[in-house]
């Protein structure tokens, strides 16, 4: 089938939608630009998603890692103490661009058990535009000391 032949049995199905046609024939940048503007809203915004789930994986990595180094001090060390290793190795862990919101670190001494908790906030790009200027993302970790 032709150009011609999907353009008018999509005219014959579609109401209004020859004026369209007409519009677009004449003013190429218009119709351009009602098609081309949608596709990149939705490509910026699959960029920032994906951009919001890699921070996601840097955070959960940081977290684990810094729950792994407080961990073996619990036993030595205050719980103010504990929460600023987590801190400074999550931090280490963290792009210079993946700003670390929120961290809240639980000591359970009895049952030495470690609980984190943290939040980054990622900067949108062209979705910014639209929508918010940045997207939250959390992570969350639970340790337990085994001796």
């Amino acid at each position: 089938m032709s150009i011609r032949g999907i353009k008018r049995r999509v005219e014959a199905r579609v109401p209004g939608i020859a004026r369209a046609f007409e519009v677009m024939a004449r003013r190429p940048l218009l119709g351009l630009a009602l098609f081309a503007l949608p596709s990149l809203a939705f490509v910026a915004g699959a960029i920032d998603f994906a951009n919001a789930e890699i921070a996601r994986a840097d955070l959960q990595s940081a977290l684990n890692d810094a729950a792994a180094a407080a961990i073996v001090e619990i036993g030595a060390k205050s719980d103010d103490e504990v929460s600023r290793t987590v801190k400074s190795v999550t931090l280490k862990g963290l792009y210079p661009e993946q700003d670390l919101e929120n961290l809240v670190v639980s000591v359970d001494r009895k049952s030495r058990k470690l609980k984190c908790l943290a939040t980054v906030r990622v900067e949108t790009t062209l979705i910014s535009l639209i929508g918010p200027e940045f997207l939250d993302v959390s992570a969350s970790t639970e340790l337990q000391a085994t001796h």
